[in-house]
This record gives structure tokens, sequence and C-alpha cells, in this order.
């Protein structure tokens, strides 16, 4: 054997050794995806996480080849989901797919036991939904009205997909800091739920990103959006106004789906993966179906991983501001 043949060898093994520490052998690496890949959601089903994801997975199955299940892991606001996934093979066939939760738990949880960029790495954010605060149908349909409500009876409720999501932290604020108002949050394991407390009377109200369930909710009457925490009115819902038409400015919140995968995941997974999600707006149908969900996003992995630490920062500044803290 020659020396650079000999030198060739020495760095094969090195390579096969190394990928093997890593738990993913680099020639199906090169030729992922080859088996069917799972998405984990963070979330319930009915949700905002749960529906948009349903949508990505069906639109990366076309483009990749495979086809892509969803499996619905929800608890402690995508924790669960996240845990799962982390312990996951690092091999690109289980992919976490969470919400801006996963950027307020980073400072909202005292304790973890993953860490983002560390032990999960980002992979894509498809979508991101404004957070909107609406009532069941016997409360008062406008938002001053109800907060003049909440302090006759010295007291109401909202409900959201959970502790720690965006969409507590965003009006769990707004009342307490901003509005001054008695209501109480009562968390659920996924929006879906937190939808049919509300319809059902169990809650006064409900907060939640403006995904496609949730706009249909407030289209047939079933629930009354009374604000946006958005700086301009949602396309979608162009009847409900701004918290900032309403006398409340710069009180802004906005729940984004974005995907995440073990550390040691091999590159090019991740950046098949990428580019799958990001070409939804090149299918017609498909990238309708998400907008109604929300502002498609597309972003290389760099841009991705940029706007997820900024993300991480915004929401940690609120949860420290809150003083909201989960052990």
């Amino acid at each position: 054997m020659t020396k650079f043949n000999a030198k060739c060898a020495v760095m094969a093994m090195a390579a096969l050794a190394f990928a093997a520490t890593q738990g993913t052998d680099p020639a199906s690496a090169q030729n992922y995806p080859n088996k069917p890949i799972q998405f984990v959601v963070g979330f319930a089903p009915g949700g905002f996480a749960d529906v948009s994801s349903r949508i990505v997975a069906k639109h990366v199955a076309s483009v990749l080849g495979q086809s892509v299940t969803v499996m619905n892991r929800g608890g402690a606001g995508s924790n669960l989901a996240a845990s799962f996934v982390k312990t996951s093979p690092a091999d690109g066939y289980t992919v976490l797919a969470t919400t801006t939760a996963i950027a307020v738990n980073a400072t909202l949880y005292k304790s973890l036991d993953y860490a983002l960029f560390k032990d999960l790495l980002p992979v894509a954010v498809a979508v991101e939904a404004p957070e909107l605060f609406a009532v069941h149908p016997s409360q008062p349909r406008n938002l001053a009205d109800f907060l003049k409500a909440a302090h006759a009876a010295g007291g109401k409720t909202f409900g959201t997909a959970g502790a720690g999501t965006g969409s507590h932290l965003t009006f769990a604020s707004f009342f307490d800091k901003v509005a001054k108002a008695p209501v109480t949050h009562v968390p659920f394991q996924g929006a879906g739920p937190a939808n049919q407390a509300v319809m059902g009377g169990h809650t006064d109200g409900f907060a939640g990103s403006a995904s496609g369930p949730v706009v249909e909710l407030v289209r047939n009457g079933s629930i009354v959006c009374l604000g946006f925490a958005a700086a301009e009115r949602y396309p979608e819902l162009p009847d409900c106004p701004t918290l900032g038409e309403l006398g409340y400015p710069n009180h802004f919140g906005a729940s984004w789906l974005s995907f995440w995968v073990p550390a040691g995941t091999p590159e090019p997974a991740r950046k098949a993966l990428n580019e799958a999600i990001r070409s939804i707006n090149k299918d017609p149908a498909m990238a309708k179906a998400l907008s109604a969900n929300g502002v498609l996003k597309s972003m290389d992995l760099q841009e991705t991983e940029t706007f997820l630490r900024g993300q991480i920062k915004i929401w940690g500044e609120r949860v420290t501001a809150s003083g909201l803290s989960i052990n």
C-alpha cells in the first residue's frame, strides 16, 4: 500500500469511528432520507403546532420521497417532547416540532434536562402567527367591557396551550402588568383542549396563536376575538383589532413553529430537512394551507440559528420582567 493510500485508509477509518460515536453511518447520512421520518410535536392535537406540523409533514414527505409521521407528545410547554427527541438517535429521522414555548422555557424553567444548541440543533422555522385573545360568546364582546366585567366579578379566567407558551406569557403579562385586571391563567396540554374549554364555558377566555383552527372558530362564532398582540391587523381576521388600537401599544407576541434534531445529526440531514421545509413557499397548495396558520418564514440553517438565538434572548427578557418561574 502506498503512503497516499495508507493515509486515505487511516482517514476513512477515523471518519467511520467518529460516525460510530455519533450513532450515524456516513453512507446513510449522504443518502438521507432512506426511511420514514417522524415529527414529534410538543403539544396535543388541534393546536397551532399540531396543525401546522401536519401541513409541513405532508410537504416534506412529497419533497424527500419518504413518509413523515406526526406523533403528539404534549406536556410542560413541549419540554417532554424536547427531552424525548434529545435522547433519540442523531440521524435526522426524529425531529422535534415546537413553538415559541421552547424559547420561553430556556428562562422560565429553573432546571431543564436539555440545552438548546448543545443537545438540540435547529433545523428550520416554518411559520409565525400572532397571539390573540378570544372569549366565549356569552362574555362581553369587546376588551374594555371584558376587563370591566373581570373587576366586577372579582376575576375571570383564560386558557392557553400550556404554562410557558408564548400565548401564556404574552397575555399573562398583559393582564397582570398592562391592563391590571384579575384574569387568571389556566394551562392545558395543548391549544385543542384549551379551545374546547372556552367553547364549553369552562374558561371565560382563550389566548393562543392565530392558527387555522382558531381562525375558523372565530369565523363561525364559536369564540369571539377581542384583540391581537400584533403591530398590525391579521389578514385572516381583519375585523379583530390590535391591542394598540384598543389603547395598549407596544405589547406584542407571536408563536412560531420551529424544528430541531438531536445534537450529532449529520449536516447533510439537517440541510435536507431545512431545504425541504423552506421549499413549501414554492408549492402553491401547501403554501396556502400553511399561510392560514400565520406568515411563512424561509431561512437557511444559519439564519434559522440567528433568529432563534435572538428569540431566546427576547423571550428570556420578558420572562425575567414578568417574574414568572417554574421549578
